[in-house]
């Protein structure tokens, strides 16, 4: 008996299983393979999906840190620039 469809096969030989198995198994066999790769391809677009939010939300804090050094940049030039007023104006 045959266990994938428990059909009987008169000789269990090779040359016997193996056209059983291409007419009778060979398309359930390959949706099943094409249902695996498009699970494993889901779990990739998922799992990039996943790396770009997080590489977004990444860059977002970047962006967020150089507006805050910029402004504090702008607040040192400001205060540089009227301390050398002062000075000049000392002179």
């Amino acid at each position: 008996m045959y266990l994938i469809c428990h059909e009987t096969i008169g000789v269990f030989k090779e040359h016997k299983m193996k056209p059983h198995f291409k007419i009778k198994h060979a398309k359930s066999v390959h949706n099943s393979q094409k249902q695996e790769l498009q699970e494993r391809t889901d779990l990739n677009t998922i799992l990039v999906l996943k790396s770009l939010s997080t590489l977004i939300y990444n860059i977002r804090s970047i962006v967020n840190c150089v507006r805050i050094f910029a402004l504090l940049v702008k607040q040192v030039v400001s205060r540089l620039l009227a301390t050398l007023s002062i000075i000049a104006n000392l002179n």
